[in-house]
């Protein structure tokens, strides 16, 4: 009762009125709401578990309250002035708060929520990390065995005509050249692509290619039923 009292000698008319809004998230109405909204709009299965948290808690905190039988703080001390407007609200035994349980149930659960939804971000980035990581190293050998190609080109060939014959020959099922432009696909089985093209320098030059482009993209096939939870479509060109 001290506490409260002190609280009680420092009120003023607008705290009152913001503690009576505050109060409004503890209501059973808001957290039923709340998990309605996440059934409608967002993920069915965390509006149902809010809903089942809510409403367990509920049931929950009555019978604790049959338990301690505990009365409210105007009912031990008639000095005790409540604010008018919670009265019609505040029945029955005082401990636990039902607005206390009511409130903690649907921020515990919205901070669950978060902390999954978080979760699962960074385990599906790591993954397309990874993805991208082993993609980028297998362009690095297509990367070496073309530039081989290349310098074995440059060694047998008589002219600028010549060489990019040699080249076109030498390149592997998965490359095409196409006037100076060398591209082809690294592709896992997660439906991942990696496009790359090089741009060739002229006969006898060196180095003897650009990187032009480094492309990541995803598979439309692939994404069809999965929650990207961020785009990949585009990493970047050089």
């Amino acid at each position: 009762m001290t506490f409260l009292k002190m609280l009680e000698s420092i009120r003023t008319p607008f705290w009152d009125q913001v503690a009576a809004a505050v109060t409004l998230l503890g209501e059973e109405t808001f957290f039923m709401l709340v998990g309605l909204a996440l059934v409608w709009c967002f993920d069915k299965r965390w509006g149902f578990r809010l809903l089942f948290v809510g409403l367990t808690g509920t049931v929950l905190n009555q019978l604790l309250k049959a338990v301690f039988l505990i009365p409210r703080p105007w009912v031990i001390d008639p000095e005790f002035t409540i604010v008018e407007t919670a009265r019609a609200g505040a029945t029955g035994y005082s401990f636990p708060s039902g607005h206390t349980q009511s409130a903690a149930c649907v921020l515990g659960m919205l901070a669950l929520m978060s902390a999954r939804s978080d979760e699962n971000l960074s385990l599906r980035s790591a993954e397309v990390a990874r993805q991208f990581a082993e993609l980028n190293v297998s362009a690095e050998r297509s990367l070496a065995e073309l530039d081989d190609a290349l310098a074995k080109a440059a060694g047998a060939a008589q002219s600028e005509e010549d060489y990019l014959a040699r080249v076109e020959a030498a390149l592997n099922k998965a490359m095409t050249l196409e006037g100076r432009t060398v591209s082809w696909k690294e592709t896992n089985d997660e439906g991942r692509t990696l496009a790359c093209a090089v741009e060739l320098e002229p006969f006898g030059a060196f180095p003897r290619f650009v990187r032009t482009v480094y492309h990541l993209a995803i598979d439309e096939g692939a994404m069809e039923g999965e929650d990207l939870l961020f785009d990949a479509g585009y990493i970047g060109e050089l």
